[in-house]
């Protein structure tokens, strides 16, 4: 049967409609309330399965089910279980568990040098930049579909990081006297 987006809706009211009726598991909440995203999850899997688009202009046509065939798999045979002798241990040949004792702590590496340090600092300061990146890129998108001016996000973080910058003929102190 052929369904549009409004019957697909129509269908969801109903259902909650009917749970509010019936109540039981359906109720059976802090609330006592009937979960309605749970139906309204239900509707867009029906949605899903028929092609319906959400923003589609034309909620009123009818779209068929879609029937994907998915072939079963064939069942496996019996495996042949073959036991292999265990060679002697190496050094290079180690259990998880011996392995997992015989490395160093996060923290004993950090200690271990400065340049470690610099490392996860240096890591971590440009994870930080592709984040920056990222939401200057987000706010020049919004900017332009809404027609705002594209530079007025960056000329702020120009503003704010100016503060930790000093200007020519200041000496900086810990303490200002």
């Amino acid at each position: 049967m052929d369904k549009s987006f409004n019957d697909i809706q129509a269908q969801v009211a109903r259902c909650i409609a009917l749970a509010n009726e019936l109540g039981g598991k359906y109720k059976a909440n802090a609330k006592k309330r009937v979960d309605t995203q749970y139906f309204a999850k239900l509707g867009s899997q029906v949605r899903a399965a028929r092609g319906i688009p959400i923003f589609g202009a034309d909620r009123d046509r009818k779209y068929p089910l879609i029937i994907m065939q998915v072939s079963k798999p064939e069942p496996e045979s019996e495996p042949v279980i073959v036991e292999v002798p265990k060679p002697a241990k190496k050094a290079e040949q180690q259990t998880p568990t011996e392995k997992a004792k015989n490395m160093v702590s996060f923290t004993a590496w950090m200690n271990a040098s400065v340049e470690n340090r610099k490392k996860i600092q240096d890591a971590v300061r440009h994870e930080f930049i592709t984040k920056m990146y990222a939401q200057l890129l987000h706010d020049y998108t919004v900017c332009q579909l809404e027609g705002w001016d594209m530079y007025e996000f960056p000329r702020m973080l120009r503003d704010a990081l100016s503060v930790c910058f000093p200007k020519k003929g200041i000496q900086l102190s810990l303490f200002n006297d």
